[in-house]
């Protein structure tokens, strides 16, 4: 994870774009969903970051979930529609 947001294992420092949860209100619908908004590292290829968001914290799913870019370079995820929680899976080859 913290390859993944520009972190460094020699220094104490959170990395700048870590994930944080922020509740989105959609601009069409009036709804509120819930969101993660992270700044994923340029420089750190080779890595996927999926979304993915649940109802139960047992059964999770992309489905439902838009990504939004930032003009900032940060992505909001989106979880619109039943899914109260969100996370993001990282992986490596």
């Amino acid at each position: 994870m913290e390859f993944a947001f520009a972190g460094s294992p020699f220094t104490g420092a959170m990395p700048a774009g870590l994930p944080r949860m922020e509740m989105w209100e959609s601009p069409d619908s009036g709804l509120t969903f819930a969101s993660i908004v992270y700044r994923p590292d340029a420089a750190a290829t080779g890595i996927t970051i999926t979304p993915v968001a649940s109802n139960n914290l047992t059964a999770w799913t992309t489905s439902g979930i838009v990504v939004i870019n930032q003009p900032d370079g940060s992505r909001r995820a989106v979880a619109q529609g039943l899914q109260h929680f969100m996370r993001l899976e990282i992986t490596a080859p």
